[in-house]
């Protein structure tokens, strides 16, 4: 496992990881390797494009002390900032959210981390259906509110979903309905014209 790590601190150090912002709504999802007055300036060049829009910051932190302390070996770290409609980013900590995973060894191992998880988390995190203490939380109960999400939330998409497709159903059955009365109107007037 320690081989690993050294392998996913190389990786997050060769392609600057550590530290990075990305904007929830944006797709594809797009990594920017900036941060700090380099965000502000970039926002600020351009206020109207980003004005209303949330900016979310990621960490990505290895901690080799864990394997002999019994704590965490790597973190992932989200938080959350709104922007203002002048292109200044929202810096009061009661308007701002944020969610932190810890991987113990055991779960690094069976969890290998993909970047295709760090857009998942992102989302549901702008979405607040992740949250967490700023010491952040198990992988364990990662996976507990992942499920009660599924099952929370999951069901009302799910609710959606077949209400769009009964929708469709009974419109396509009306505009048939329609369709022949219109149909049977203009037959009707036709026999009358072409009797006359």
């Amino acid at each position: 496992m320690e081989d690993y790590l050294n392998k996913l601190e190389r990786m997050i150090e060769s392609k600057n990881l550590q530290q990075f912002c990305v904007f929830p709504d944006v797709k594809p999802f797009k990594i920017i390797k900036k941060y700090g007055e380099e965000v502000e300036k970039m926002i600020l060049k351009n206020p109207k494009k980003y004005a209303g829009r949330k900016l979310a910051i990621v960490f990505l932190n290895t901690n080799k002390r864990g394997f002999k302390e019994k704590k965490h070996i790597f973190s992932i770290g989200v938080s959350i900032y709104k922007i203002y409609n002048d292109g200044s980013i929202d810096q009061v900590p009661s308007d701002n959210w944020g969610f932190s995973l810890n991987y113990m060894p055991e779960d690094l191992e069976k969890h290998p981390f993909k970047m295709s998880n760090i857009e998942k988390i992102v989302k549901l995190v702008d979405k607040k259906y992740l949250t967490s203490e700023f010491l952040g939380i198990s992988y364990d109960r990662f996976e507990d509110k992942l499920n009660y999400i599924k099952e929370k939330y999951g069901k009302k998409k799910e609710a959606n979903r077949t209400s769009k497709i009964t929708s469709k159903r009974t419109s396509k059955k009306s505009s048939k309905r329609t369709l022949k009365k219109i149909s049977k109107k203009s037959s009707k007037k036709y026999i009358k014209k072409s009797r006359k």
